[in-house]
């Protein structure tokens, strides 16, 4: 629903099964990038952290953090999650996309694998 502008109704869905599974890594991304999409970044940032705390090694996880650290200008933070979810799945290009593209953003000295 939400790739096709009806946020409420994703946002039901998701809420639906944060009740089922409120540990649920991936559902808590997904509602981090619809708060974001909206936003709402306080709320995308708390459930960012919450899909960080419950797959701490997943890069996809890191990669939501990062995109909502973005959005509230908190750059050093969101490299660090960048960096982290490189460090994590370095075959995965968007990682890596977004990683050096925080770099470059920041005027930073772009590492060799970018």
């Amino acid at each position: 629903y939400a790739s096709y502008g009806i946020h409420d109704r994703a946002y039901d869905y998701l809420a639906a099964g944060l009740v089922l599974q409120p540990t649920h890594a991936g559902l808590h991304a997904a509602v981090a990038r619809l708060w974001r999409d909206w936003g709402r970044h306080e709320r995308a940032l708390r459930h960012a952290h919450l899909a960080v705390r419950y797959a701490p090694d997943s890069a996809a996880a890191q990669t939501v953090l990062g995109s909502v650290l973005w959005a509230i200008d908190a750059r050093d933070d969101a490299t660090r999650a960048f960096a982290r979810a490189f460090a994590l799945e370095p075959a995965a290009p968007w990682a890596r996309h977004n990683w050096c593209a925080a770099i470059a953003a920041r005027g930073g000295r772009r590492p060799f694998a970018c």
